[in-house]
């Protein structure tokens, strides 16, 4: 991170982008999580551009480990009075409806440099949902899952390749088929998933808009069919050996510090855009296409997610110089920049300035993102919970446990957890 930031100052000064013009020293006050990591994302390349702005973080780390609640987030934007603020995309839309923040419409039509075109129309479309029409915050980064597939391994076994779009169900199936190709290899994986059991579930359910606790926190709401087609394919998959997890997936040799999928013995992997980073070098030949999708939203995956919303409280003095701020950190510049650290970890939301690497990246800007599914728990309870359940999974898996059984066992650890 810290490299990262040093690179862009660096280049900035060198590039004689600087702003030299006298201008009056001011303070923008800024509600993110952090205050170290902020500066080093943004405001210390910012500051470099136009020193005469100076930043004050005030941090919500320690809410978010309490479980930040909507209303709490309300309470400190009205208490704190901050110029810039990071929000949270479970609360975009309701921060929106009252008022919170500032139609960016008028500075982006009225700006001549910024160039909203150049963005990733399904991340443009999906912010303007929110505000009806209007655009109320930008994000000049988004992080985004997809299907890795070895494409060695599938020629070697004669499987067709995965393609965009695709159900989960049937990423289950081409995980079978080709984990039957390849029967006589004891180290061999037709799909891997770096999660638990029941973090996997929860990100399937994401995907279809069905949740494990009600809107409120007060009752659980895992014993539905909708729950048992979610869990189905994954227990299956795991007692089959089709699918593994960071759970159990020892039988492969990895190198510390790396990706299982970098190993060569896996077909399919679904993981964020920094496991690019980790391919780059890797001696298979592998490709990308879009997470799976729930058939219902094919367009859409909750994979997909605007990571650094920055929007304009509408009480501030200083909103000209905020959106400053938030038209250079969206703007071409710090894009051009960013994308000369080499780095995947998140994606630029101007798809251009993406280096090519001869990869199907198209992937991750091809769908657009789904709604985000606000569970009102505190960290510790979701911890508690995630803990649990992924032991009733195990359970049913050890014990041939019923379906019915299971959902029954879980709504009811859940709900002593929510009522304790």
């Amino acid at each position: 991170m810290k490299r990262w930031s040093l690179l862009l100052i660096v280049i900035i000064l060198i590039s004689g982008c600087m702003n030299r013009a006298e201008e009056k020293d001011l303070t923008l006050r800024v509600l993110y999580f952090d205050s170290d990591e902020f500066m080093a994302k943004y405001g210390g390349v910012f500051h470099a551009k136009y020193p005469n702005i100076n930043f004050e973080v005030i941090p919500l780390s320690s809410y978010y480990k309490e479980g930040l609640s909507e209303n709490t987030l309300k309470q400190l934007i009205k208490s704190e009075q901050p110029d810039l603020v990071y929000i949270d995309e479970t609360f975009f839309e309701s921060i929106i409806s009252e008022g919170v923040l500032v139609d960016l419409n008028p500075y982006i039509n009225n700006s001549r440099d910024f160039k909203i075109e150049e963005i990733n129309s399904n991340l443009l479309e999906y912010l303007r949902s929110k505000g009806q029409g209007k655009i109320f915050a930008l994000s000049p980064t988004f992080s985004a899952k997809a299907l890795f597939y070895n494409k060695t391994l599938f020629d070697q076994y004669g499987v067709d390749y995965p393609n965009d779009g695709m159900s989960w169900d049937n990423v289950f199936k081409l995980a079978s088929t080709i984990t039957n190709s390849a029967q006589n290899r004891s180290d061999f994986v037709g799909l891997f998933y770096d999660d638990t059991l029941f973090g996997m579930a929860v990100d399937m359910a994401a995907s279809q808009g069905v949740r494990y606790v009600d809107t409120r926190g007060k009752n659980a709401t895992i014993n539905t069919s909708s729950w048992e087609n979610i869990l189905n394919p994954i227990l299956e998959g795991a007692i089959a050996g089709t699918l593994k997890t960071r759970e159990n997936i020892n039988e492969i040799e990895v190198n510390p510090g790396s990706f299982p999928f970098t190993s060569g013995s896996i077909a399919m992997t679904v993981d964020y855009s920094y496991l690019i980073d980790d391919l780059l070098d890797a001696d298979f030949e592998w490709d990308i296409v879009t997470a799976p999708v729930d058939p219902a939203y094919s367009k859409s995956a909750s994979a997909i997610s605007p990571n650094a919303l920055f929007g304009i409280y509408s009480g501030s003095d200083k909103v000209e110089q905020s959106w400053r701020f938030i038209q250079y950190i969206n703007g071409s510049e710090f894009a051009k920049t960013y994308q000369m650290s080499n780095n995947y970890s998140v994606l630029l939301s101007r798809e251009g300035y993406n280096k090519s690497i001869g990869k199907n990246l198209e992937s991750f800007y091809n769908i657009a993102p789904l709604e985000v599914l606000n569970i009102p728990l505190s960290l510790e309870q979701s911890e508690e919970i995630f803990k649990t359940i992924n032991q009733e999974l195990w359970g049913a898996i050890n014990n041939d446990i019923s379906m019915k059984e299971l959902l029954s066992s879980m709504q009811q650890e859940i709900q002593t957890i929510i009522n304790r």
